[in-house]
């Protein structure tokens, strides 16, 4: 297996425990103290499939302040949606990278950007301080979603270049 392609599967598997974190559930240890564990079920990170998220909560998500900044995703949440279905892929592993790799694209990099997964140039043809420029949201999350499908999903992540670089 290529080094490309095991750090791609790397990085979906942290936004899989990140997600996973959103699920936990209250235990108690044996000192009574009250103890969380994560609630893992391997079935549910399932990158391919029907939408688990719906375009009002992806917007309401998007629409949160964060660190005193709006997020330009703000009401995109219809594109997320749409762009998943179709791709064939759940957008809310799309929400997943977004909120890890750029706070929503309230980073001063993303906003600049406009890159969902802060997706390395690699002979992209905007480029900014090494990374994709998109003209709009839409295109951004397009490219993402393409990278998803056909470099994760399909398997044709080139063996060809470092994980920097994909």
């Amino acid at each position: 297996m290529s080094l490309s392609r095991l750090c791609l599967i790397g990085l979906l598997c942290l936004v899989a425990f990140g997600l996973a974190a959103y699920v936990v559930a209250p235990g108690i240890t044996a000192s009574g103290r009250a103890q969380t564990t994560l609630s893992l079920q391997t079935e549910a990170y399932i990158v391919t499939g029907k939408p688990t998220i719906s375009v009002a909560k992806l917007d309401q998500i998007l629409c949160e302040t964060y660190n005193g900044v709006r997020p330009k995703a703000c009401h995109s949440g219809q594109d997320l949606y749409n762009l998943g279905i179709e791709y064939g892929i759940d957008p809310i592993f799309a929400l997943a990278f977004f909120r890890q790799e750029s706070t929503y694209g309230t980073s001063p990099l993303a906003q600049r950007t406009l890159n969902l997964g802060n997706m390395r140039c690699a002979g992209y043809a905007t480029c900014y301080e090494g990374f994709r420029v998109y003209a709009d949201l839409a295109e951004g999350y397009n490219d993402w979603y393409r990278l998803i499908a056909h470099g994760y999903v399909n398997g044709e992540v080139s063996s060809q270049c470092p994980c920097k670089d994909v």
